[in-house]
């Protein structure tokens, strides 16, 4: 092996620095914590054993987000190469200041397409840009704001059937 051990200091930086958004990304793409856990563990994996010294440290966060992608994509495929998928995980709470949040994550998890939550994730938790969306997702750059815009206008429907947001005028 002629590439030299990982600075341990330098990784865990990063590890500290990505792992969490790494983390909701892959939850939220797989519509699943436990899926989540083991491709976070699989896409940290693959960025240690790649080139990720030869990157500007700028370009890291970027490239680890590509991975993971790849692998949610890996993923997919062996669900449905086996027919085997992880069951949803079920969000519980007793509080009621917590309902927001559940309704919102139940209805990205129910409702929204697997691609319409990695691209509401991309742009709007991780702000990267379209150009960025595309590279990651390995889309068409121009198709990047169409998609967007569609995933918006769903979520938005959908909060606003279950009772958030404006309220259309009724009419007498």
């Amino acid at each position: 092996m002629t590439d030299k051990p990982p600075d341990d200091a330098e990784f865990s930086d990063f590890y500290e620095r990505t792992s969490r958004s790494l983390w909701a990304y892959l939850s939220r793409s797989s519509q699943s914590d436990s899926a989540a856990d083991d491709l976070l563990q699989e896409t940290y994996f693959r960025y240690l054993q790649s080139g990720w010294r030869s990157l500007q440290p700028a370009e890291r966060r970027f490239y680890l987000f590509r991975i993971g992608t790849n692998v949610l994509h890996d993923h997919f495929r062996r669900q449905r190469r086996t027919g085997f998928h992880l069951g949803k995980d079920v969000v519980q709470t007793t509080s009621g200041s917590m309902t927001l949040k559940i309704d919102l994550a139940n209805i990205l998890r129910n409702e929204m397409k697997r691609r319409e939550c990695q691209l509401l994730w991309l742009a709007y938790a991780e702000e990267f840009s379209h150009r960025e969306i595309a590279q990651i997702t390995a889309l068409r750059e121009g198709s990047i704001r169409p998609l967007l815009f569609r995933a918006r206008q769903k979520l938005a429907a959908l909060l606003r059937a279950a009772g958030y947001g404006r309220k259309s005028a009724r009419r007498p």
